[in-house]
């Protein structure tokens, strides 16, 4: 699961000159994206070398784990539809103890795979070489079931929030002002940089899809709402859509200075604006009462954005039945920075993926079940977001919906989250397995990765513990995993792939 940590940007100025800096501040939104290119790698996600190896679906290479070490008994058991518990059994001799058992035997056996898990695949940053070799662990074990798994390698820009503002440069041109530098927070997730020139327009709290056509041709515009929330995807969906308006419209730079801004400590560019502009958000303190003293003439702005591009991969494996629906299963193994292998977050949600893709092997369903090890989630959900954008039209119309799980394994009781009639449909299943489950919400500034389904008009079904005061920290230990959540995630998604429902 995704959050972030960012640092207040000081500016020091006096006088006129703070007043100054500041409009040109918002100015700084101005920048008109051109791709930048690519620096040093970063130092918590270093780029993929040449030594890596090109990951394939047919790599051969000797797995250091996997393959030197005979996995121990505590393995999964060979592909069988029942090699956990199913939500159908009726040999015991009441529900009530059938639904006991059911659990407890799939705890048991989930459990056992996290343990396994967090020795064999150990710490894995997003684009590293651990991450490489965990990639490489997963799709061994998915290959051991029967299926025919891939590693799919991928490429994206990455920015570095750990170095902000230092990575981002830009500066404002325009008489009698002359040159100056100033600084602002990127709405997106994959900067680039470039250059723009063109009037300034206050458009104030107005949305841009209102304005007169051709008002906004070829437009620095300044946008003042009254707060803006960014640790809250609703909000920056929502700002999003207005950016992209504002560039249909023929905008060159869009400035957003929020009377209050919220979440700035907690701020993830998990919503990355469609349109080919750069938008920059300005600190209220620093940018407010400067507009006044904004030019009224052209003006030209220049950002300079530090990029770095990013190799990761995804594992993919796909259980194929009757009909042309897909339904997406799936969860991400690459781990934050900060822990050691992620046992919550997310190995809990690794195991569970796994388990299911053991237990339906050998079966027909009416829809393609695809089961894919997201990797790059922790640095912006690179990998899901990846995913979903090499689908054609036709292949993306194929997904009839996607199943994530992260976090799985601490909380009072298994959440569920996604498209009501999911959600309604999985907590009618739990409760006739003994499933402790109960509607959820995630906490502001969370995603995961059924976030690119959700903007791609897919269904999503998300299972998760609420306890997430552990992730991102060296306190994300086995001993904080508790069996039953993972059990139970198993057993409803199972019911739910089971059902007959998601193929109508």
């Amino acid at each position: 699961m995704t959050g972030g940590t960012f640092a207040a940007c000081w500016l020091g100025q006096v006088g006129w000159r703070l007043g100054i800096l500041a409009s040109l501040f918002v100015l700084l939104a101005v920048m008109a994206c051109s791709a930048a290119a690519p620096t040093a790698p970063p130092t918590v996600a270093p780029s993929a070398t040449p030594a890596l190896p090109t990951p394939t679906a047919t790599v051969a290479a000797p797995l250091p784990t996997a393959t030197a070490t005979p996995v121990p008994t505590p393995t999964l058991p060979p592909p069988t539809a029942t090699a956990l518990p199913t939500p159908t059994a009726t040999a015991a001799p009441s529900p009530t103890a059938a639904a006991q058992d059911g659990l407890a035997a799939a705890s048991e056996k989930v459990f056992g795979l996290v343990e396994e898990l967090v020795a064999e695949l150990g710490h894995r940053e997003g684009g590293t070489e651990e991450e490489f070799r965990a990639a490489e662990r997963l799709k061994a074990r998915l290959d051991r079931m029967g299926y025919v798994a891939e590693i799919r390698p991928f490429t994206n820009r990455y920015f570095d929030w750990a170095n902000w503002p230092e990575n981002v440069s830009v500066t404002v041109e325009s008489p009698p002002f002359g040159r100056l530098p100033i600084s602002g927070l990127p709405l997106t997730a994959a900067p680039q940089g470039g250059s723009g020139t063109g009037p300034l327009l206050l458009v104030g709290a107005r949305d841009p899809g209102d304005l007169p056509p051709g008002e906004l041709e070829g437009k620095v515009i300044l946008m003042q709402p009254e707060s803006l929330a960014v640790n809250n995807p609703e909000s920056l969906r929502s700002l999003k859509d207005k950016v992209n308006k504002a560039a249909a419209a023929g905008a060159v730079g869009v400035g957003i200075i929020p009377d209050v801004l919220i979440g700035i400590d907690n701020y993830q560019p998990l919503v990355e604006a469609d349109a080919a502009i750069l938008a920059l958000v300005f600190l209220p303190e620093v940018a407010q009462g400067a507009v006044g003293l904004l030019p009224e003439g052209e003006i030209i702005v220049t950002v300079t954005i530090v990029a770095e591009e990013l190799e990761s991969w995804n594992v993919v494996a796909e259980l194929e039945g009757d009909g042309d629906d897909v339904v997406i299963v799936g969860g991400h193994y690459d781990v934050a920075p900060e822990t050691f292998a992620g046992a919550n977050d997310n190995t809990s949600g690794i195991a569970v993926v796994l388990s299911l893709a053991e237990a339906l092997a050998g079966e027909r369903l009416p829809f393609t079940v695809r089961f894919i090890a997201f990797g790059a989630e922790e640095l912006g959900l690179y990998g899901s977001r990846n995913y979903v954008g090499s689908l054609s039209g036709p292949e993306l119309g194929r997904i009839r919906a996607m199943l994530n799980f992260d976090v799985v394994g601490s909380g009072a009781r298994l959440s569920v989250d996604g498209q009501p009639e999911l959600a309604e449909l999985a907590l009618e299943l739990a409760a006739g397995l003994g499933v402790e489950a109960a509607p959820g919400a995630l906490p502001p500034g969370a995603s995961g990765d059924h976030e690119p389904f959700v903007r791609a008009g897919k269904p999503v079904l998300l299972f998760y513990g609420p306890d997430v005061s552990r992730i991102h920290t060296a306190d994300d230990r086995l001993e904080f995993v508790q069996p039953e959540l993972l059990g139970g995630a198993f057993l409803v998604a199972e019911a739910v792939l089971l059902s007959g429902e998601l193929g109508r």
